[in-house]
């Protein structure tokens, strides 16, 4: 599946962005970047008031990857986001919490490209909320120039359609799950299929392999051992590959 790469930027005019002639690269204004010197009510109602930003990525994607530039003023560097704690969710209602991270602190100086891509696994996302948790100094105000994710879109499947003429498709219930879930694994191929359940790391929680003799098999997986929060559970053979998103009471 081709891998996209989303940027969110903060510019103030149309003249800042083409004086931007490098395009990794990030002016010594603070004005080039999103700053919070207020708290406000977080859009996951679990949080406190904080400051935050909200990203619509407008449909839903697997994040693999992310890329920070920290707010590049010589003046104002220890406003930049020092820790920060990243969720994601699917309808604004439901939050999952991928990962708190450290950012690291800009140079001041107009060549500065950001940090390095960093892992982040972030599973069927469409908003991503960044709560800043510390700064690099001790004003009451937090911020950061942009922020890219290196995501793959989802393809959502229609779970009522007929898939009697599917290669490979599964089945998941109960969904969400609290102690075990079934999977009843459909494959037309006649090839082996490989499964596992994969956390929101990317860790692998249980795999196995399964003999297809027939064209259909239910896998009983036992879930009472999880941590509460999201997965994937993936199915394959050496031609094709699908997941599917499970949520762990």
């Amino acid at each position: 599946m081709k891998k996209l790469f989303i940027s969110f930027a903060i510019f103030t005019s149309v003249i800042q962005v083409q004086a931007q002639c490098f395009p990794d690269q990030h002016s010594t204004s603070w004005t080039d970047s999103w700053i919070s010197c207020q708290s406000s009510a977080s859009p996951n109602k679990a949080n406190a008031e904080g400051h935050w930003i909200l990203y619509d990525l407008k449909e839903r994607y697997n994040i693999e990857q992310l890329k920070v530039w920290n707010v590049n003023d010589p003046a104002h560097l220890d406003w930049g986001i020092k820790d920060c704690k990243i969720e994601y969710s699917g309808n604004l209602v439901d939050w999952y919490q991928a990962a708190e991270i450290r950012l690291e602190k800009a140079n001041g100086r107009s060549d500065y490209e950001g940090m390095n891509w960093r892992n982040l696994r972030i599973p069927e996302a469409r908003y991503i909320l960044l709560t800043a948790l510390s700064n690099y100094g001790k004003e009451n105000c937090f911020g950061l120039a942009e922020i890219r994710f290196s995501a793959e879109k989802v393809i959502i499947s229609n779970v009522d359609q007929d898939h009697s003429s599917a290669e490979l498709f599964a089945t998941i219930q109960p969904n969400p799950a609290r102690d075990q879930f079934m999977a009843k694994i459909q494959s037309q191929s006649g090839e082996n299929v490989e499964y596992s359940c994969i956390d929101i790391y990317g860790r692998v929680i249980e795999q196995g392999k399964i003999n297809l003799s027939k064209s259909n098999y239910i896998l009983r997986v036992i879930t009472s051992q999880w941590i509460p929060g999201q997965y994937q559970f993936v199915v394959k053979t050496n031609s094709q590959l699908k997941r599917y998103s499970i949520i762990k009471l």
